[in-house]
């Protein structure tokens, strides 16, 4: 079920298991994890977004809007989700939805959004 459905890829941890960075960036077969990611997503949902902290520029080439968590000092993966849904009601407010995509996990369904609807 794809409309009505924001879908939102969380990318704003610090990696501090792996020394840091965006675990996004990281290339598995010449395509970062971020690119697989976007490319499972997209056709689940109406919009997609990217949250993400720190400088959003480095993000730009993926031409997804890039919104940084509205909870300060790095609250988790549900500081994600609750910018997502905030990002949703005064962006898309046609989504009554928002589901969340892990962006170190680029093999999640291709069905996921759908699977997840009541």
């Amino acid at each position: 079920m794809k409309t009505q459905c924001l879908g939102v890829l969380l990318a704003g941890g610090l990696a501090r298991r792996m020394g840091g960075g965006d675990k996004c960036l990281l290339k598995l077969k010449n395509h970062s994890l971020l690119e697989r990611c976007i490319e499972r997503a997209s056709p689940q949902v109406e919009q997609l977004i990217l949250n993400a902290n720190g400088k959003v520029d480095r993000f730009q080439k993926f031409g997804l809007p890039c919104v940084p968590d509205t909870v300060a000092d790095f609250a988790g993966p549900l500081a994600g989700v609750l910018t997502a849904m905030e990002w949703s009601k005064e962006n898309a407010p046609q989504c009554e939805w928002v589901v969340s995509f892990a962006t170190d996990t680029p093999f999640f369904p291709k069905n996921m959004a759908s699977a997840l609807m009541p």
